[in-house]
């Protein structure tokens, strides 16, 4: 027999000690607000923080979202803040200082939340922080917003620290290099970047907010000076900080100073046979190793050193200009033609541009071998 008809999922049976007649009597145990009632023990135990045990209860409730439940809690306690936030399972009114994303603290005493100020960023941790460097941070804003990269250049742009709109963002600018620590790999870029404008490093110069090699032919200190051209008959090759890398280059005869037939990267130690149609005195200082035009109606072979070894095509072949083979590249970099005399000329190779074949040279020509193609 009971003596309550509570059901058995709220309480416990404990026979008496004592039976009259074969027959014991058994009371119902129920646990206390507060406290829930331990199935295997069969035992009242304290309810842990983060939960709640109305009376009765053979199991803890854990605390839902926006409430605490300090230890031996009977029912959960809604946060004072506004709104009431806060994560489920939270043991004490100091946990529901939490705002929505976008939002922040903005009374600590009463735990009331605030729409993030412009210029700054709320995740919803309470707290506001200034926007940072390269970003931007409209009024209300959870995450600060990376500069957009400039459409032109595609390289990024930077803002003031604080900024609240796109149209703060700008390109670096002329003279200085957008740098940043660590470097953005996308324009989706997060995190504080301590992104800044520093001027260029020596050897460098700033174009666009990027820093490239100094031109060929110049030298960079660094900073906002910018490239300084070699003095006279002197040359560098790129990436020169001083004036001490311009040099007077020397090439032997019959070769000239040239980029090592890679465009935009000349070598001042680097030389090349003279092209044809060209006779190169060799020498030191840039304008002794520049080759020279053989005389008009005149070629010569590869590898001429003076005027001499000029002379007029043969009979039976003309000089011609080539227009898709038989290039070289001067020490800037740059593609030349040069002059042959041929027998027949495709216009693939050579166009339509040729010149007659002399006919009565004065004095006495040097031949020159027909090229055949």
């Amino acid at each position: 027999m009971y003596a309550s008809n509570q059901s058995q999922s709220a309480c416990q049976c404990a026979c008496v000690s004592a039976c009259v007649l074969l027959m014991c009597v058994c009371v119902c145990m129920l646990a206390a607000s507060g406290q829930y009632l331990d199935a295997v023990s069969n035992t009242c135990k304290a309810c842990a923080a983060g939960f709640y045990c109305p009376g009765g209860t053979t199991a803890p409730i854990r605390c839902q979202p926006n409430y605490y439940c300090p230890a031996n809690a009977a029912a959960p306690t809604a946060c004072p803040t506004s709104p009431p936030l806060s994560p489920a399972g939270s043991t004490a009114a100091s946990q529901c200082m939490v705002c929505q994303p976008g939002f922040y603290i903005a009374n600590a005493t009463t735990g009331v939340c605030a729409p993030c100020k412009a210029g700054a960023f709320c995740p919803g941790d309470g707290s506001i922080t200034a926007c940072y460097a390269a970003y931007y941070c409209p009024a209300q804003s959870a995450q600060p917003t990376p500069c957009p990269v400039n459409a032109t250049t595609g390289v990024y742009q930077i803002s003031q620290a604080g900024a609240d709109a796109v149209d703060m963002c700008a390109s670096c600018a002329p003279g200085l290099v957008f740098t940043a620590s660590p470097m953005p790999t996308s324009p989706t870029y997060t995190g504080n970047i301590n992104a800044t404008c520093a001027p260029a490093p020596a050897g460098s110069v700033a174009v666009g907010g990027v820093a490239f090699p100094c031109p060929a032919g110049s030298y960079c200190a660094g900073g906002t000076q910018g490239a300084v051209a070699c003095p006279n008959n002197t040359w560098s090759n790129a990436g020169a900080s001083s004036a001490s890398a311009c040099v007077k280059p020397t090439c032997p005869a019959g070769q000239y100073l040239c980029s090592g037939q890679t465009i935009g990267a000349a070598h001042v130690d680097s030389c090349c046979a003279c092209p044809m149609g060209f006779y190169c005195p060799g020498g030191s200082g840039l304008s002794s190793v520049v080759p020279l035009a053989c005389p008009a109606g005149t070629s010569s072979n590869a590898g001429a050193s003076s005027a001499n070894q000029c002379g007029h095509c043969p009979a039976g072949s003309s000089l011609f200009t080539p227009t898709r083979a038989y290039k070289w590249y001067d020490f800037k970099g740059q593609a030349q033609t040069q002059n042959a005399c041929v027998t027949s000329c495709f216009e693939a190779l050579c166009g339509f541009a040729t010149i007659p074949a002399a006919t009565a040279p004065t004095p006495a020509p040097v031949p020159v071998p027909v090229q055949h193609w």
